[in-house]
């Protein structure tokens, strides 16, 4: 009896041990679930170095590496070169303490056997307070999402023994950070390439809400109304023809590009959504019921994109950091974006109410040898899957040719990587891409989150080809019509509905937004003039041997590049408008180390005098881009109020 009592409270203070553990570690409720369902595997050893390490199945986890393999690791990410680290395997925890006390990177840890960490965790108190750890495969996916943000810098460290121990899922884990570093990569390229493209449209554009409601005027007013999100993915062809009866269903929301298939079966979608900064005014211009649909357009949108059609225009704008201003003239949210307009029309559907949120014609994978549906603008390109190197070739229409033509982008890509991914249904593969694949992770993710609120959400893939998506259920769109009742939504209401809510702006409050943002603009620009001031002084005062006057001067540089961060943060705009410009110059910042301090000390400060004038220049001209806008729209706002002139 006395045995079976010591046995109950050991095994009740290794279960409080574990409990405070996974409190005082950051380990999200998947991973928790795992490890505290897992049978405990492994036992501690201490090696004849005196490190204390995991015996499991014969293997040694968590031996200290040695001192040239430390060295090559860890010297990158102590000097800042690397700001994401992910750990495979966290063993008894040596890796993971040496890389807090020598660096400051975000670190992640991956433990493949839910088992060993249960046995280190319900051993005794932890000293990695607040490192991320986990053990299941979905969580890694949001931990290294938000640990990597929007840098494409990161590695993989694996702690010894681990590689060999658990080859299998090393594998899944290396395509997660592979997977990961390309998406952000791609990110980062695009934002710096196009946001000052952007930046222009939205100066072109923001008149327009002088004439129109923003589309999440109608927030929260479609409860448990179906949304269709239709895209042009190549099996759309597979349920077009029912396009007309799920108008009748719910809310359809098609992107622009699938336009011409609604044209082609006698239909239209309520709102035809546009996200493209390229001009696609021709292809809808061409569509019979242009003039009958609402039009929700990004305000990046391509300006003549923008002014195609006399049907009612409502603007929304992106959750991107240099539009967030526009919050207090607009009065509604932003809408979250995935990089496509597929993901802005789901997050239409979601914060208008909608329910079910339905996908139609999102392959993200090229199915049947195609790149778009039939019927729309780019039916005629064709990919080609190498077996052999899993490359695709594609064979581009002369419409996607014409539509790059003259573009910053540059001519686009005919030759890709595949990706292969679990296919709609089940069975199969199917080749994805790196850029599907960004788009794939955040319809899973929305759905998850959203599906963890306990709101009644529901969502669909109703594509029936292409790639599956996690979180939502797979539907033939026959089927699920069958369930659902008619009601037929009627644009002009939907229209009545936006402008009730939220009525059209005046001139003179988009005027205002514009001087405002001009004068934020100007202040940045004054800070980083100041900043390249000091960094002059600095340069010249390294050539003398005071170093009190050296390091008095270096501190000034450091404030007056606080204040010239801290202008810009209040102005988002200019970095925007210069990213592509200071993206280029930083990047040769990543490889200059001679050694010499002095030469060293100089290089940087001329690296960060060469940011600070483009930003001084960037800024100064965005302002005068601002003031240009609101000089133009104060006399429209007396014309306005006059009325028009005597006939």
């Amino acid at each position: 009896m006395a045995s079976a009592t010591l046995h109950d409270r050991a095994d009740a203070l290794r279960t409080l041990c574990l409990e405070a553990n996974l409190d005082a570690l950051s380990v999200p409720e998947r991973s928790r679930s795992r490890v505290r369902e897992a049978e405990a595997t492994g036992e501690f050893v201490t090696l004849s170095d005196g490190t204390l390490a995991v015996l499991h199945g014969g293997a040694i986890l968590g031996a200290a590496a040695d001192e040239e393999s430390r060295k090559a690791t860890l010297e990158p990410i102590e000097q800042e070169l690397i700001p994401a680290v992910l750990v495979y395997g966290l063993g008894t925890g040596h890796a993971v303490r040496e890389l807090r006390e020598r660096t400051r990177a975000r670190v992640v840890v991956f433990e493949p056997d839910p088992g060993i960490l249960r046995t280190v965790l319900s051993s005794g108190p932890t000293d990695l307070v607040g490192v991320n750890v986990v053990c299941d495969e979905t969580d890694l996916d949001q931990a290294w999402r938000s640990a990597i943000g929007s840098n494409p810098s990161a590695t993989l460290i694996d702690t010894p023994g681990y590689a060999e121990a658990f080859q299998d899922q090393r594998g899944a884990v290396t395509k997660v950070l592979e997977a990961f570093v390309a998406d952000a990569t791609a990110s980062d390229n695009t934002r710096a390439a196009r946001n000052r493209e952007w930046i222009e449209h939205v100066l072109a554009n923001v008149e327009l809400l002088t004439e129109s409601s923003p589309v999440l005027s109608l927030q929260g007013s479609l409860k448990g109304v179906p949304a269709f999100i239709v895209g042009a993915g190549p099996s759309l062809s597979k349920n077009a023809a029912l396009l007309s009866e799920a108008r009748k269903k719910g809310l359809v929301l098609a992107v622009d590009v699938a336009g011409r298939v609604f044209g082609a079966h006698g239909t239209s979608p309520h709102m035809l959504v546009c996200l493209e900064g390229q001009d696609v005014s021709r292809d809808l211009g061409s569509l019979p019921f242009i003039d009958r649909i609402i039009r929700a357009c990004s305000v990046c949108a391509n300006p003549r994109t923008l002014r195609t059609g006399q049907g009612e225009l409502m603007l929304f704008y992106e959750g991107m950091p240099f539009l967030q201003s526009l919050r207090d003239v607009v009065g509604v949210p932003p809408v979250a974006v995935g990089g496509s307009v597929s993901t802005v029309a789901f997050s239409i559907a979601e914060q208008l109410g909608c329910s079910p949120i339905v996908l139609l014609g999102q392959d993200l994978a090229y199915s049947d040898g195609r790149t778009h549906a039939a019927g729309t603008m780019f039916e005629n390109s064709r990919v080609r899957v190498d077996a052999a190197s899993d490359r695709l070739d594609l064979d581009l229409c002369d419409e996607v040719r014409d539509l790059r033509k003259g573009s910053h982008l540059g001519p686009a890509a005919t030759v890709e990587q595949a990706q292969w991914v679990d296919a709609w249904g089940g069975s199969g593969q199917v080749a994805s891409t790196t850029l599907f694949g960004i788009y794939r992770r955040w319809f899973e993710q929305s759905a998850e989150t959203l599906l963890g609120l306990k709101r009644g959400h529901r969502f669909v893939n109703a594509t029936e080809g292409g790639s599956r998506l996690r979180n939502f259920e797979e539907m033939r769109l026959e089927d699920l019509l069958k369930e659902l009742p008619e009601r037929n939504l009627d644009v002009t209401d939907l229209v009545v509905r936006a402008r009730d809510a939220r009525p059209r702006l005046e001139h003179r409050e988009v005027a205002g937004y514009a001087i405002r943002a001009a004068r934020s603009a100007a202040k940045a620009s004054r800070a980083a003039r100041h900043a390249a001031t000091e960094i002059d002084l600095a340069r010249q005062m390294l050539s003398s041997d005071d170093v009190a006057r050296i390091n008095n001067s270096l501190l000034k540089v450091r404030e007056a590049e606080q204040a010239m961060t801290a202008s810009c943060a209040a102005q988002p705009l200019v970095e925007g408008w210069v990213a592509n410009q200071v993206e280029s110059i930083s990047r040769k910042g990543r490889v200059h180390a001679t050694g010499d301090a002095r030469d060293d000390a100089d290089w940087a400060l001329n690296l960060e005098n060469q940011i600070a004038k483009i930003l001084e220049d960037g800024a100064r001209e965005l302002s005068g881009e601002l003031r240009k806008l609101a000089r133009q729209l104060l006399p429209r706002q007396a014309a306005t109020r006059m009325g028009p002139p005597a006939s």
